[in-house]
């Protein structure tokens, strides 16, 4: 990535691996939100297919499946993962260089309107500003309880192994992947840059705080053996690295919420991604900055607060 004619990265942020999505019967019936997107994107792209079971098996020997059911298999060889860690470094390394300062380990405890201005408390100093935006994660509510009673924060598990063996492993070998994402929730990614490869669970957990001490369930670790025992056979007698949790941070419908503070036209809210906020960021960044700036963007009606967070 470069801006300035300075390059950020020698590694790629995006790897591009190919997805495989796995559904069974039920989850993949014409009108379901699997079967749509494949039909949409199918329709607008090359890159996506259908595969047998037997290509599945011939194409990634990584995974075991049960022949007894019906399963549909969706591979698109667009798709890919974000180096998270990377990306925020980089991000962070721009933001210095346009002159954006950054208050690392500062507690914000307040965000209010006062006399035409917003007026932040970072570390018990008060300094005001036009206009501000809370993209505070899980901690949203805490500066806009306007729309608490429709946001609901989960405790999210993810697994980590080291294959004795990574060549099948690798991201030219091995694809990201989902396992009935309605039914079970298990998806992963193949070999990360430490040599281990990540296994966690998309349904919602444990419903918690913001401060909750992330630590690990047990039964997760005892699943998540279990899941790749069953599915990942290869990787069942590999090293167990550790299991750490992540927080979402969940609307009622889902959507996300790019809105400004109920009572007022400074503060603009940017959250409730519902785990799902990172991967668009490229895109949300836009929305964000066309509404702090009053320029009109469509896809901004669809982040609305309006009644969601009141009936």
């Amino acid at each position: 990535m470069c801006i300035r004619d300075r390059s950020y990265s020698a590694q790629p942020i995006y790897r591009q691996t190919g997805g495989l999505s796995q559904y069974s019967d039920s989850e993949f019936p014409s009108g379901s939100a699997g079967y749509e997107s494949f039909k949409y994107l199918n329709k607008e792209r090359k890159g996506i297919h259908i595969l047998s079971q037997e290509q599945v098996a011939s194409r990634f020997p990584q995974f075991s499946f049960s022949k007894i059911r019906k399963e549909h298999f969706v591979y698109d060889e667009w798709a890919g993962y974000l180096d998270s860690g990377l990306a925020m470094s980089v991000l962070k390394d721009i933001a210095i260089d346009i002159g954006i300062e950054i208050r690392e380990n500062s507690a914000v405890s307040e965000v209010y309107d006062s006399h035409g201005k917003v007026s932040i408390t970072v570390d018990g100093f008060t300094e005001s500003f036009d206009r501000s935006i809370i993209s505070a994660g899980p901690w949203i509510t805490r500066f806009a309880p306007q729309i608490e009673n429709g946001i609901v924060i989960s405790r999210q598990d993810m697994a980590f192994f080291r294959p004795h063996d990574q060549t099948l492993f690798r991201h030219d070998m091995m694809p990201i992947w989902s396992i009935h994402p309605i039914e079970e929730g298990w998806y992963g990614f193949p070999l990360l840059a430490d040599g281990t490869v990540k296994i966690a669970m998309d349904l919602r957990g444990d419903q918690v705080t913001a401060d909750v001490y992330r630590i690990t369930r047990g039964d997760f670790i005892e699943s998540v053996k279990e899941f790749v025992s069953k599915r990942i056979p290869l990787l069942a007698d590999s090293p167990f690295v550790g299991a750490r949790s992540c927080l979402y941070t969940n609307t009622v419908d889902g959507d996300f919420i790019i809105d400004w503070k109920p009572g007022s036209d400074r503060i603009l809210l940017a959250g409730g991604v519902s785990g799902h906020g990172f991967k668009f960021g490229g895109y949300i960044g836009v929305v964000i900055a066309d509404q702090l700036e009053d320029k009109v963007n469509r896809a901004a009606e669809f982040f609305k607060i309006r009644e969601r967070f009141t009936t």
